[in-house]
């Protein structure tokens, strides 16, 4: 027999809005408003943007707690949520805040958050509406060094469940839903260190005997200036990465499911590196050519592949070196990174983009911008990895 969870209402200043959620008939429509409901999965336009401010305001008080902005402990009861998932959040409150204690002695922590929402894919079932909330979330730097950017991003997917109880629409459910294991947002907790990541494609990998892990020790060490030779628009890379961070240049490339190196090719040859090969003159998995022609049938391996991405960029074509450190990545510099421990095993690739007590590292899948690598690597399922950062 299902449970109804009971409502929870509160009298706060933040759930002000959204007590304004009812149930009321529909008034009569024009064909404009036909067409947003159909959009809307059924809701009204305004009924979806009340809903939309629910799970925002949700998401954004997660956010806050890991800030020095924290709400105050009795702020979650001022939501419109379920009792279920408010006894869920309550629980995860302390966590909460010991993320909050952790990235402050990590890179000195975020002063506050800021957090929008879309609500996307909606069904409606009676009571209860489905969907899909899209956050796009950035978290401050409480010290921020010259020069360098004012917060991380971060942008995730939520499946959410919302129950109509008493003529309102409560939340009653927000569960995150990762692309990327190893990238998961500072607000979510997994249920337990996932399993490797394998790769896409990796044929003809060169054997690399000995490799090790990189050293990961940020003690003394500081952004260095990259050589001044001409050869390559480190700028241009950089400024590539955060424009299309939380987005996808369809019209210019292909895009993967994981899309990590893909993203980071796209952000070398925008800053300079030539292409090598084309196809059909040369075949996709030659670890020796490194080419995109708009099409995934006509994109080499080397191109979206980790492990043939290291392959090409450290041996067959040399353009980069690997450093004995992560922590002496400057920006534009690649890291990598191998979870299984396994020869010829890169799985997941990513781009320097700054330096703030730390590199500051940018990626596709999931998307994030200017997260600090002391960070990333605080967490157990990343700690662990094999690094191979590599000075472009």
């Amino acid at each position: 027999m299902h449970r109804r969870s009971l409502l929870v209402s509160g009298l706060g200043a933040t759930a002000a809005a959204a007590t304004a959620l009812t149930a009321a008939a529909p008034a009569p429509t024009t064909d404009r408003t036909e067409q947003s409901r159909d959009r809307n999965g059924g809701l009204s336009a305004e009924q979806h943007r009340q809903l939309t401010l629910l799970v925002q305001q949700y998401l954004a008080d997660r956010a806050a707690r890991v800030t020095a902005a924290r709400p105050a402990p009795n702020q979650a009861a001022a939501l419109r949520l379920t009792s279920d998932l408010l006894r869920d959040y309550r629980s995860d409150a302390d966590r909460l805040d010991g993320v909050r204690d952790q990235t402050a002695a990590l890179h000195s922590g975020y002063t506050r958050a800021r957090t929008t929402a879309e609500l996307t894919d909606v069904s409606v079932h009676g009571g209860t509406v489905t969907g899909r909330a899209v956050e796009h979330t950035a978290l401050y730097f409480a010290r921020v060094a010259p020069g360098a950017p004012a917060s991380t991003r971060y942008r995730s997917t939520h499946q959410v469940v919302f129950h109509q109880i008493n003529g309102a629409w409560a939340l009653a459910g927000c569960r995150y839903l990762p692309t990327n294991a190893y990238s998961r947002p500072l607000t979510q907790f997994p249920e337990s260190i996932p399993e490797p990541m394998r790769p896409r494609v990796v044929p003809n990998a060169v054997p690399q005997a000995g490799r090790r892990p990189a050293k990961a020790d940020p003690s003394g060490r500081q952004s260095a200036a990259k050589p001044a030779d001409g050869s390559y628009d480190y700028s241009a890379m950089i400024s590539y990465a955060e424009q299309w961070w939380n987005d996808r240049n369809f019209l210019s490339y292909p895009v993967y499911d994981d899309d990590c190196t893909n993203f980071i090719s796209q952000c070398l040859v925008t800053g300079g590196w030539l292409t090598e090969g084309s196809w059909p003159d040369n075949s996709r998995d030659d670890n020796s050519c490194w080419y995109c022609y708009g099409f995934f049938y006509n994109t080499s391996y080397t191109w979206a592949g980790a492990e043939n991405f290291f392959v090409y960029a450290t041996q067959n074509s040399k353009r980069t070196t690997v450093l004995d450190n992560a922590y002496d990545l400057t920006p534009s510099d690649i890291l990598q990174y191998n979870f299984s421990h396994a020869p010829n095993d890169i799985q997941h690739t990513q781009i320097c983009t700054g330096w703030n007590e730390s590199p500051l590292m940018t990626q596709h899948t999931d998307d994030y911008a200017d997260r600090p690598l002391s960070e990333i690597l605080s967490d157990p399922a990343n700690g662990s990895a094999w690094l191979y950062p590599l000075q472009t």
